[in-house]
């Protein structure tokens, strides 16, 4: 605790009485006058808490600079991810030591006729660039000279020769769009204010697909920008009016169709727009009247949907429709089921190959990918799901890339002591490949250990705990312990290396987490039992 002696000397802010009115009630707040952020008398007293903070916690900055000089000297900044395959090209990202941001690079694929050849990465230098490799994007000389410097989406046109991509300078995660034109590396004329997250082109080039905002931060119109037109002449494809709804996009697995989604955290409505057709209206595939939480993955020239929903299904179940049996008048009985509902398995949604449904599952507490082959699919000659097995107890898999045309998919994987893995699973025959292991520096696995322990909450439910230690530390002896926990917008608490929390741990410090209610670990029920009426469990919970 802070002696009384320094707290006396805080600064408090001047109490200047501003009284608001809603539904009849009338609030008097204080402290309105701290929104202005170009008041000198805001910026005077956030001075001034900050020079207080520096004085009271001066004696802390040794401690403060071991810490980062152990996190600096543990963190390999000079790498570059795996790279992927997409339309000929091997697309990847470097760091560089001492620069804050990516660099996003590619370098031409070869087709010899032989697949496992064709997608097998090339093994790049991470401190020497390929002699044909090309530089899309260097964030560092993007960010040079400005307040601020954030990337958001980027985009790839189909012949791989324009990039749509956002700069935020601000910090409002409101973007500046540019599109590059890759073989001149020059931008075009079209640059457009005020755009949010989501950009896609169109299957011929000709056109940009991106979302912007209301007054009140709600993505809330999807809209199509001709290239060599003004933004001012920008078609509106959708706008959503709903408040409570917020509004997205996503191509088809075949990029020829944008799929149109408007949800919140308990309902969805999905519609679509072929690409293919310059005379194609928006349609209406599952509507908001159905009142279910829900995914589409078209079925490439099958005329069909795959659909994880939650109709009777809390978990998440799998169906196959026809689309004339979607629209207005959809009713998810008459749907196929692929894979039926489990109350301890929730699916969190599907992917498509040209062979296999790639589903994320969640079972014990822990995501995971498995496959189904398409052959046969909601039919009696259904394959069996398939699992790739990996050796920690606890841990995150998640399908980091799945397409059409691609023989293999690929998997993020970490657990609580293993750096970020990166794998490909190979279709053909389920043979898993690991890639690369991020490294770190000083850094020994067999010293700490990770386990799963289990609470009683207030009101007998059993909460998951992650416990995680150094492997030589005297539990017999009371240690000091640091417990964290979120439980809220059904986000789980995953397993995954952290090379921070290691300074903890060395100095003698258990690490738990607590997988509360209102988090998704244990299924959606985890998550009902942690909202709205029964939010108290959160925080009895932990």
């Amino acid at each position: 605790m802070t002696p009384e002696s320094l707290t006396a000397n805080a600064p408090r802010a001047a109490k200047l009485p501003t009284t608001r009115s809603f539904h009849g009630d009338d609030f008097i707040d204080n402290y309105e006058w701290l929104r202005e952020k170009a008041n000198p008398d805001v910026i005077a007293h956030l001075t001034a808490e900050n020079e207080y903070t520096d004085t009271i916690t001066a004696s802390q900055q040794p401690l403060r600079d071991a810490l980062f000089s152990e996190i600096k000297a543990r963190t390999v900044e000079t790498d570059l991810s795996v790279p992927v395959r997409r339309r000929g090209w091997w697309y990847f990202t470097r760091s560089a030591e001492g620069k804050p941001y990516t660099i996003q690079c590619r370098v031409k694929a070869s087709d010899t006729g032989d697949l496992v050849a064709d997608w097998t990465p090339p093994v790049i230098d991470a401190e020497t660039a390929l002699p044909a490799e090309e530089v899309l994007l260097d964030g560092n000389a993007l960010a040079e000279g400005q307040p601020f410097f954030s990337l958001g989406g980027m985009a790839l046109n189909e012949a791989g020769n324009l990039l749509a991509y956002c700069v935020d300078n601000a910090g409002d995660e409101r973007f500046t769009l540019f599109i590059k034109d890759l073989d001149t590396g020059l931008l075009l004329s079209d640059t457009i204010e005020g755009v949010f997250y989501g950009l896609a082109f169109s299957p011929d080039s000709s056109t940009v697909f991106y979302t912007v905002v209301d007054e009140t931060w709600r993505p809330h119109q999807i809209r199509a920008h001709l290239l060599g037109t003004l933004p001012t002449q920008d078609k509106i494809i959708f706008e959503e009016n709903d408040p409570g709804m917020w509004l997205g996009f996503d191509l088809s697995p075949d990029r020829n169709t944008l799929m149109i989604s408007s949800g919140n955290s308990e309902y969805a409505e999905t519609s679509m727009l072929d690409l293919a057709d310059p005379s194609a209206a928006v349609t209406l595939l599952v509507p908001r009247s159905l009142r279910l939480l829900h995914g589409i993955d078209l079925m490439p020239g099958a005329g069909q949907a795959l659909i994880t929903h939650d109709h009777q299904a809390p978990n998440n179940m799998v169906s196959l429709a026809s689309l004339d049996q979607l629209g207005e008048n959809a009713d998810p009985a008459h749907w196929q089921t692929v894979v039926a509902h489990e109350d301890t398995v929730k699916i969190e949604g599907t992917a498509l190959t040209g062979s296999h449904v790639v589903l994320s599952v969640r079972r014990d507490t822990c995501e995971r990918v498995q496959l189904i082959a398409l052959d046969g699919l909601g039919t009696k000659a259904q394959q069996p799901a398939i699992e790739p097995d990996f050796d920690d107890e606890l841990f995150t898999a998640s399908a980091t890339f799945a397409e059409l045309d691609a023989p293999l998919i690929r998997i993020g994987y970490t657990a609580d002591f293993t750096p970020a893995r990166v794998y490909d699973l190979w279709l053909q025959n389920q043979s898993l490949v690991l890639r690369k292991q991020t490294p770190v520096n000083n850094f020994d696995p067999a010293k700490y250990l990770s386990t799963r322990e289990w609470a009683t909450a207030a009101d007998g439910a059993k909460i998951p705990l992650t416990i995680m230690r150094r492997a030589d530390l005297d539990t017999s002896v009371p240690q000091p312990v640091l417990i964290y926990g979120y439980g809220s917008y059904e986000a789980s608490m995953d397993p995954g290396f952290g090379i921070p929390r290691l300074s903890v741990l060395d100095r003698g410090v258990v690490f738990v987490i607590a997988h509360v209610r209102g988090g998704g670990e244990l299924g959606r029920n985890w998550y009902l039992q942690g909202k709205k009426l029964h939010k108290k469990n959160t925080f009895t919970d932990f």
